[in-house]
């Protein structure tokens, strides 16, 4: 099983510009649960799965307008790459690395 757990400190190519985003991560088998944190807040993960070497789950922003944004990474150790969809707007690439503490 992908051992997802821990801090991973995210960076977005959103339609807003270039969005840092710490994901707090707990896997309790296939199911993930979590924050998803910005400089604007912190929101809670739902939906949150692991699916062999794969992550996804979604958060609900307020700011700069309430949407709900979904994610889907691969996970290659201590890093990750995928995309993240916010609301209606196009698909974007997602990077990322666990940190360490």
């Amino acid at each position: 099983m992908l051992d997802i757990t821990g801090r991973w400190d995210i960076e977005w190519a959103s339609a807003f510009g270039t969005e840092h985003i710490t994901l707090n991560l707990i896997a309790d088998g296939d199911v993930i649960t979590g924050t998803a944190r910005d400089d604007v807040g912190e929101y809670a993960l739902t939906n949150g799965v692991v699916a062999g070497d794969q992550v996804s789950g979604e958060f609900r922003m307020v700011k700069p307008i309430p949407l709900t944004v979904t994610f889907t990474a691969k996970v290659r150790g201590d890093t990750l790459a995928g995309k993240a969809k916010a609301g209606v707007l196009p698909a974007a690439p997602i990077t990322g690395y666990r940190a360490n503490s």
